[in-house]
């Protein structure tokens, strides 16, 4: 997992012997947004199943195929390209005679006209299958995938970014280079590069909250997922921690938390002053993350296929931003 090597939380337990093929057919994912929008007549939502193509590429193929211009395909979520994916895109409702020209890209599930358009992070979860080999020279028992899928769906798992968000490292490097100021670059290619950057500075913040040991505290701003925002635990108690994703507005924890957090700031050479400064000019509000996440209807079911090979089948949903890789390494190790 990229950049740096994020820590696993549930040491105690040995890790599975399994890892992802990278053959779209063994990662499914499914994106879920309820409820759906009214029908209306100004766009057209089309919910899609692709396979090998990531959300960016598709769009940028829709939008050539449909003849609109890619600022007018929205979608929720990126997927991974590695897959078979469903999910929902947006384009205006006059695309609609053109739809068939997406024949051969992706096949389309259902065409929902309506007034709503589609925004970022509207769906509700990912449901994911994903198959994973066992390791040849080792094995897995039905009691180590028990245990795992206990400890999981009652304690929950740290909430990095997966290497799906970094791909090579290069996003991050342009994003240090736009705050640096050594590069000039405007529209989604330099967001893309800044939110890459603060993925990095989350995933250090919470190498560091898990290096003190999960602490928490009434001076923690937690998450309220309802509300969809950070709240002080003072004000929501069950919420889950959260970390920084940095920019000028960031909302500040407790004095110590904040501390902290700054350290995972420093390491990319920046003090607070200074990089809000630079963050302001380049509009980097800022916002504050789940540093841990808990799994809904997670499941791991071995199956046999002779007497030698044999794989996990795992299944999960998960919240929107929250990457199923991150689950599979946390309990593989890989």
């Amino acid at each position: 997992m990229s950049p740096g090597d994020p820590a696993r939380a549930h040491v105690d337990l040995p890790p599975l012997a399994v890892a992802l093929t990278g053959v779209a057919e063994d990662f499914i994912v499914s994106e879920h947004i309820d409820p759906l929008p009214a029908p209306g007549s100004r766009y057209l939502w089309l919910r899609l199943r692709h396979r090998d193509l990531g959300t960016a590429r598709l769009a940028e193929k829709v939008a050539v195929l449909l003849a609109i211009p890619i600022r007018d395909v929205g979608w929720s979520g990126r997927k991974d390209a590695a897959a078979i994916a469903e999910q929902w895109l947006c384009v205006p409702a006059a695309a609609d005679e053109r739809v068939d020209n997406l024949i051969g890209l992706a096949e389309v599930l259902a065409r929902l006209p309506t007034d709503e358009p589609l925004t970022l992070s509207r769906h509700r979860s990912n449901r994911f299958s994903i198959r994973l080999p066992v390791d040849h020279s080792k094995s897995v028992s039905e009691a180590q995938l028990a245990a795992w899928a206990q400890r999981l769906t009652a304690d929950g798992f740290p909430n990095y970014f997966g290497d799906q968000r970094f791909g090579d490292g290069s996003a991050v490097r342009t994003g240090e280079k736009l705050l640096a100021g050594d590069l000039k670059l405007k529209g989604p290619a330099a967001r893309f590069a800044l939110n890459a950057w603060q993925a990095a500075r989350f995933n250090a913040a919470l190498d560091l909250w898990l290096q003190a040991g999960r602490p928490l505290s009434d001076d923690d701003l937690v998450w309220h997922p309802q509300a969809g925002t950070a709240l002080p635990r003072k004000a929501y108690p069950g919420g889950m921690p959260t970390g920084p994703m940095f920019g000028y507005k960031l909302p500040h924890p407790g004095s110590a938390i904040w501390q902290r957090e700054l350290q995972a700031l420093a390491a990319a050479k920046w003090d607070w002053a200074a990089f809000a400064e630079r963050a302001k000019a380049l509009q980097l509000a800022g916002e504050r993350r789940p540093m841990w996440q808990k799994p809904i209807d997670l499941t791991l079911d071995l199956q046999r296929n002779g007497q030698n090979d044999a794989e996990v089948r795992f299944t999960v949903e998960l919240p929107p931003g929250v990457y199923a890789t991150t689950v599979i390494r946390e309990f593989s190790g890989v």
